[in-house]
């Protein structure tokens, strides 16, 4: 057997006794609470009450010695805000249930239920209930607390990886430009290997930061200059165009969007990378954008790869261990963050996409709510220019 403690308020004595005997006296077939029971008719002295004992519950009247109506339960809230209160209403106040909730009651009873087993279940219920959101809060708090001491811990060592990983690509690079007609080609192999992997570290970490931002951080969302943000995304991604004989085919004007520019930039970064590593041989990747409608600009990459199936499609943008470079796209975290840096600036993600014909990879942001020009390039109507590896 459990015991609580309440507290009522209540103005006349008949009732008080009778809320007293359902609560502590009756014997409840199955119930497992007893309850301890104060009484007060004064708003003012239920409130000095709490201030020196810890009660379980309060069960109020609205209609007090020295209140009345909802300006009772306000009051009261003022000066109690973590006690769970359940209000007793007349029959002309049913009304004010809802409103009551509103204001933080935790239950509000009818008149015909605020008697006998009726009135003992239902506030047992609602002290469950409390106590289940309770527990769920500091749950809530605690998991908080550990994230971000999880994220201050992954920041600092991503950077201190970072650092870590610039040193062993500088050295492989130093070597690599300063003896490299001097060493056995075994070793200038190992060399290249050691720094291709350098950097593909470099890009992970660089991806793992760039995930705790977006899961972390609101945005301002601002007018893009799409030129810009692919200029560096194509700056960044320049050895690895060159090195492939990349073709790269991109419109000179771009319709005006919503965004992060940084993050924007990364989602470009992602899908152009991608078109690079499964596109064709020699890769050819086209870019575009189409004015949706809804308000929403449709930006894309195509490229000349082997296409995806429908069954790799349907979880492309998950985070995942890549088994079949050929079957899925991206390197574990790519498409997934690209995923969560869209969604956030207020639009989606997707691909098109079939066996033998190339994949076009998408994503939409707001339409930026300037004055439209009079025409905006899309996939027919534009002069591209050519970028080749």
């Amino acid at each position: 057997m459990t015991t609580k403690t309440a507290l009522l308020l209540e103005t006349k004595p008949y009732n008080a006794h009778q809320f007293k005997a359902a609560l502590c006296t009756a014997k409840h077939p199955g119930g497992n609470v007893h309850f301890k029971l104060a009484w007060t008719d004064k708003l003012a002295t239920a409130i000095n009450y709490c201030k020196q004992i810890q009660f379980d519950v309060v069960l109020m009247k609205l209609a007090l010695k020295d209140s009345d109506g909802l300006n009772t339960l306000k009051r009261f809230r003022q000066h109690t805000q973590n006690i769970p209160v359940i209000l007793l209403l007349e029959e002309d106040q049913a009304s004010l249930a809802l409103e009551a909730l509103r204001q933080g009651a935790l239950d509000a009873l009818a008149h015909d239920e605020s008697r006998g087993r009726v009135l003992y279940n239902r506030v047992v219920m609602a002290m469950e209930k409390n106590e289940q959101w309770e527990t769920l809060q500091r749950k809530t708090r605690d998991l908080a607390q550990r994230n971000e001491e999880l994220d201050a811990f992954a920041h600092t060592l991503a950077h201190q990886f970072k650092g870590l990983i610039g040193h062993v690509v500088g050295y492989s690079d130093y070597a690599m430009i300063h003896y490299d007609d001097k060493m056995e080609e075994e070793l200038a192999d190992i060399l290249r290997t050691i720094r291709q992997s350098g950097h593909k570290m470099h890009h992970v970490v660089r991806e793992l930061l760039t995930l705790a931002k977006v899961r972390n951080n609101e945005i301002e969302q601002r007018t893009l200059n799409m030129n810009e943000i692919i200029a560096e995304a194509m700056g960044r991604l320049s050895f690895q165009i060159e090195s492939r004989r990349a073709e790269i085919i991109v419109p000179t004007q771009w319709p005006a969007a919503l965004g992060q520019a940084a993050w924007i930039e990364e989602v470009w970064l992602n899908y152009i990378s991608n078109g690079l590593k499964y596109g064709g041989l020699p890769p050819h990747l086209e870019l575009g954008a189409d004015v949706q409608s809804d308000h929403l600009i449709r930006f894309w990459v195509r490229d000349n790869g082997p296409g995806i199936s429908l069954d790799a499609q349907v979880n492309i943008f998950k985070a995942k261990d890549r088994a079949n470079e050929l079957a899925v796209r991206g390197d574990g975290l790519g498409l997934s963050i690209v995923q969560r840096i869209v969604e956030k600036c207020g639009g989606r993600t997707g691909v098109i996409s079939q066996l033998g014909s190339g994949s076009t990879f998408w994503f939409t942001l707001p339409q930026a709510s300037i004055a439209p020009r009079p025409h905006f390039p899309n996939v027919v109507e534009r002069e591209p220019f050519h970028i080749s590896g």
